[in-house]
């Protein structure tokens, strides 16, 4: 990967093309993609987060504290959409989220993340849900949770990607498998 990549630096493990096809189909049943219009997310940015966002400054660390982490795979089971806002002038956001909260699969991998960052000097404080923001700015909140067919993801990648260009999207620097 080229050096001259910029932006924002993040852990993140995102669904493979088995994944994404169901959350799409299920998003079309309930006619979601077309609600959303252009606002949807491209799928291919669809992701689980598993770190805050890092200056380019601190790459070679976050490469290191990559290759350092060790922890299982988990699956993720998603079976509902929230679509709410903050309020005010905060953007809605429509987001599938995982059945039975965070599991511990999750729970261990962030902290593993977490404390392989700090021997690299790198401070990471976010607390991440099991979820994919599939629209950052909807058009319109959802007017209640929609509860879809369970989708299973085996999470079982890691990932170190830029975030960042027009249109926006993840560049991967480095894939490590749990």
């Amino acid at each position: 990967m080229s050096n001259q990549v910029r932006g924002d630096l993040i852990f993140m493990a995102r669904p493979p093309a088995a994944v994404i096809d169901p959350i799409a189909a299920r998003l079309a049943v309930h006619g979601l993609d077309q609600a959303a219009g252009n606002a949807l997310s491209r799928p291919v940015n669809w992701h689980q987060s598993l770190s805050d966002k890092h200056g380019h400054g601190q790459r070679e660390a976050m490469l290191r504290a990559g290759a350092r982490v060790r922890a299982s795979a988990f699956e993720l089971v998603l079976n509902r959409i929230d679509g709410s806002s903050a309020g005010g002038s905060d953007p809605i956001h429509w987001t599938l989220r995982a059945r039975g909260g965070k599991p511990q699969g999750l729970v261990d991998l962030l902290a593993t993340i977490r404390k392989s960052l700090a021997l690299e000097g790198i401070r990471d404080d976010l607390g991440h849900t099991a979820h994919i923001t599939l629209c950052y700015r909807a058009p319109n909140p959802l007017p209640e949770t929609l509860f879809i067919d369970p989708v299973a993801w085996t999470i079982d990648t890691l990932e170190l990607v830029v975030a960042g260009g027009s249109p926006y999207g993840y560049t991967t620097l480095e894939r490590w498998l749990l």
